[in-house]
């Protein structure tokens, strides 16, 4: 049913990889800025890093499944706002924008009498195609996560002793 190219999930990963990459970055940055200047708290950094990371994986699950359902309509399957409000909120636990579910589904002059035409069994098979998808993209993105973070504790350490000695040695 659901064959997307390779290079969707690919172009997906990538931008989260960049999305999570910048989030540590901002991270570190504003932390040695708490070290150097005694700016911002590192709870509060913590805590917009953590909403950044948060944003980047809702984002990428979002992209998958509405790039699912667009490959999907675009293959002849009925995909509507509604069904696509179900598929999202069963998938990923949240609903799409109603807005933008029109705006990429809805066909002009349709209404809300003209009920889609899938069926509740191949909506099961499309969720149970895109709920294994959705399982390994989050898997994907949790390795891409821990290894940015470690990587940049280590970094954020040894920028933070350079400038402690910095600081000893002066000017």
């Amino acid at each position: 049913m659901i064959e997307r190219d390779q290079t969707d999930q690919e172009r997906l990963i990538a931008r989260y990889s960049q999305e999570i990459e910048a989030a540590f970055v901002h991270q570190m940055q504003a932390l040695l800025e708490y070290l150097d200047k005694g700016i911002g708290k590192p709870a509060s950094i913590a805590g917009r890093c953590g909403a950044e990371l948060g944003a980047a994986h809702k984002r990428c699950k979002r992209s998958l499944v509405l790039m699912a359902l667009r490959a999907e309509r675009d293959r002849g399957l009925d995909v509507t706002p509604a069904v696509a409000a179900h598929c999202f909120q069963r998938l990923i636990g949240r609903s799409i924008d109603d807005r933008a579910a029109a705006a990429t589904f809805a066909t002009p002059g349709r209404t809300a009498a003209d009920k889609s035409r899938v069926s509740a069994d191949d909506l099961a098979a499309l969720e149970s195609t895109l709920r294994a998808q959705v399982r390994d993209l989050i898997i994907e993105m949790e390795i891409i996560r821990v290894d940015a973070r470690e990587t940049y504790a280590e970094r954020t350490r040894a920028a933070a002793r350079e400038q402690a000695e910095a600081k000893l040695l002066g000017p």
